[in-house]
């Protein structure tokens, strides 16, 4: 009995094997059909080494950039994340600030938070587009921006005596030409 087990069980294992050569991924298919959600989930799993996946530097950027180009907003962040810490890719801030924003003008709320962030840090600044962004992202309930704002309004209040604005309310003051931002709603 134990002799035709194992003969049952080598044979389970070549057909599957056999069954897997036959039908590749179905993810990496339908990615390469043009599919969006595919291109999406390779650039995923490929950038975190998830989803079945083993981390892959060429290929995570190869499908962020082919989902990016399709307009999905996190594939945009994605790669944007990829440019702005230099992971995988030469570090770009003005690559990534272009992806953040495609993502930023769908209401992508991690997007928002990140071009708050680089024209908060990064060279030229822009601290109306910081308050502006960051608190599109808040009024999405985006818990890392609010906690951002929150601290940016406590350094302020306690460089400033506790003034009777904010930092946001100082800089949009003065900033009375501010364009208004996305929040991800449509009119």
């Amino acid at each position: 009995m134990k002799h035709a087990m194992r003969w049952v069980l080598a044979g389970c294992a070549l057909i599957s094997f056999a069954v897997a050569a036959e039908h590749p991924d179905a993810t990496l298919a339908d990615a390469e059909k043009g599919d969006a959600g595919a291109m999406h989930r390779l650039c995923y799993g490929f950038l975190y080494g998830e989803e079945g996946r083993k981390a892959d530097p060429a290929q995570a950027f190869r499908w962020c950039s082919a989902a990016a180009r399709t307009g999905i907003p996190s594939s945009q962040t994605l790669l944007a994340e990829m440019y702005y810490l230099g992971t995988h890719v030469a570090k770009d801030v003005e690559q990534a600030r272009i992806h953040y924003r495609a993502a930023a003008d769908q209401g992508h709320p991690h997007a928002q938070l990140m071009l708050g962030r680089i024209a908060f840090l990064e060279e030229p600044r822009d601290p109306a587009a910081f308050c502006r962004w960051t608190r599109a992202a808040v009024l999405q309930g985006y818990d890392k921006a609010f906690d951002v704002l929150k601290a940016v309004e406590q350094d302020w209040r306690a460089q400033n005596k506790g003034g009777p604005k904010g930092y946001c309310d100082s800089v949009l003051d003065a900033d009375t030409e501010a364009p208004a931002v996305s929040s991800g709603e449509t009119g």
